[in-house]
């Protein structure tokens, strides 16, 4: 996450609670803030997350899914198998946190 290439099998989604450091994604630089939605596809992505004098480090939650699970919802979903592989600045709805927590319910429920 500092400076080297970030390499996924699986599907990653960081939502931020608060706002990170900046951070250079693939060369691009970004402001990310409180509410925004991440996305990493599985391949590789270098990340650089710039120093902070924070007195507390940034809160988020980051939820790993694996590939051929999240591919089979998306074909299920959408018709096809591919997820865009990054989503910068999306900021998400309590809806969508009501559905992650409902999803990870399920899932730990069933075993």
């Amino acid at each position: 996450m500092f400076g080297k290439a970030l390499i996924n099998d699986d599907y990653h989604i960081v939502i931020f609670h608060t706002t990170p450091p900046r951070a250079i994604i693939d060369n691009e630089e970004y402001e990310l803030k409180t509410g925004t939605l991440l996305c990493m596809a599985p391949g590789g992505v270098e990340i650089i997350v710039e120093p902070t004098k924070a007195k507390s480090p940034p809160k988020y939650v980051a939820i790993s899914i694996k590939r051929n699970f999240l591919e089979e919802i998306l074909f299920k979903i959408a018709g096809n198998k591919t997820m865009e592989a990054i989503i910068y600045d999306k900021h998400y709805s309590y809806k969508i946190l009501d559905l992650l927590e409902f999803f990870y319910a399920r899932i730990y429920l069933s075993g």
